[in-house]
């Protein structure tokens, strides 16, 4: 991958687009996120997304929630530049007919400067698209059908294991890249290419794991990377979860019971 080059497309573009896979791997969503979050770092209007809804089971990925599935271009985006990791929670609420958006600040932030809110318009105007895990379009599914002409048209930077074929996941390509680029992470993105990395590899037993792989698990966790506790089946001391699954019981079950020990009691 040329580098220089994508410093160059990076820095020019104001709004990107990262599109994801049908039936994404946790390897997969968690290098999208952390390339949104490392990109919003940078000012950037970034959005995520990807044909199918996700599963619970990438609920331990910072950022998620905000993975859309499909390209809108009339979105209005709201980004908050170097302000992520300040911002708790966000809602909304309708006062005289007004729409307010709430931004609440995480304590002892020091709050939220809306001077340096980036309110862009769009979303499927991006002027730069990742193609994170992607090795051919039509394996965006439906997103590829909606949006031909626009991708047919815009900047596309894969980013999959044909790109550097030496790498071990997608975790470990995006980590090199952000690591190359100097960018500075937040812990929230690290954390999401770690447990990319972990996954992507099979918790570093896969072939392709190298010197490189652990040079990146090093480098993420050097920069406030948080390892979080992965639910492996396998791994579970047998007996300890039930695996037979629930049925109810007959229903003279839940009846009273009334037991008779079967000794005879003479009262005469």
């Amino acid at each position: 991958m040329d580098l220089a080059s994508l410093r160059t497309s990076v820095e020019s573009a104001r709004s990107v687009a990262v599109l994801l896979p049908r039936n994404p791997s946790t390897d997969t969503v968690a290098s999208g996120l952390a390339i949104k979050l490392g990109l919003e770092g940078l000012g950037k209007s970034v959005s995520v997304v990807c044909a199918d809804s996700m599963t619970v089971s990438f609920n331990r990925l910072v950022g998620v929630n905000t993975i859309t599935n499909t390209l809108g271009g009339k979105n209005l985006i709201i980004t908050f530049p170097g302000q992520t990791e300040a911002v708790d929670k966000i809602s909304y609420s309708v006062e005289g007919g007004e729409l307010q958006l709430v931004v609440v600040p995480k304590a002892n932030s020091g709050g939220i400067d809306f001077r340096k809110l980036n309110f862009v318009t769009g979303g499927g105007q991006a002027e730069l698209v990742f193609l994170v895990g992607v090795n051919d379009l039509t394996e965006l599914g439906q997103l590829y059908l909606d949006s031909r002409d626009f991708l047919h048209s815009t900047k596309l930077v894969y980013i999959n294991s044909q790109v550097d074929p030496e790498s071990s996941c997608v975790s470990e390509t995006v980590t090199q890249i952000f690591s190359a680029l100097n960018t500075n992470l937040t812990t929230d993105a690290v954390s999401n290419l770690l447990l990319g990395l972990e996954q992507g590899t099979d918790n570093y037993k896969n072939p392709k794991v190298s010197a490189v792989t652990f040079e990146m698990a090093a480098y993420l966790m050097k920069n406030g990377a948080k390892k979080q506790d992965v639910y492996v089946p396998r791994e579970v001391v047998p007996g300890t979860v039930p695996t037979v699954p629930y049925t109810q019981p007959q229903p003279d079950w839940l009846e009273p019971k009334i037991y008779n020990s079967g000794i005879g009691v003479n009262l005469s």
